[in-house]
């Protein structure tokens, strides 16, 4: 083959795998974030009175188990770190067991704001 040919190829080649790259990334952000929401959802029904969530931390523990570390901003302005979603790490720590029925406002990890 000539030289002109192997030069597009190779270009070629390099231009479908950024892509493949990005695309990829891009998928896994969104994964990620979609992720986080869930977790939030669990914790605005498991305690009441949150107003707001930030997400400080979002990783994976082990394969397929979430975990996530966040500050919680109650109704009456009391900031409360917690981390993960289970029950015993969530006793004696100013939350109350019930449900949030108000929109609450988060901040997830990578700097976006949302409602949920």
């Amino acid at each position: 083959m000539k030289k002109k040919t192997w030069i597009a190829i190779i270009i070629f080649s390099v231009v479908v795998i950024f892509g493949i790259k990005i695309g990829v990334k891009e998928h896994m952000a969104a994964k990620n974030k979609q992720d986080q929401v869930e977790l939030i959802k669990l914790a605005k029904n498991t305690f009441r009175d949150i107003k707001s969530i930030k997400v400080i931390d979002f990783y994976e523990s082990s394969p397929g188990t979430k975990n996530i570390d966040f500050d919680v901003i109650t109704a009456s302005g009391e900031k409360i770190e917690l981390n993960s979603i289970s029950d015993s790490s969530y006793r004696n720590n100013g939350l109350n067991l019930g449900k949030t029925m108000t929109i609450i406002n988060v901040k997830f990890l990578d700097g976006s704001r949302g409602k949920v």
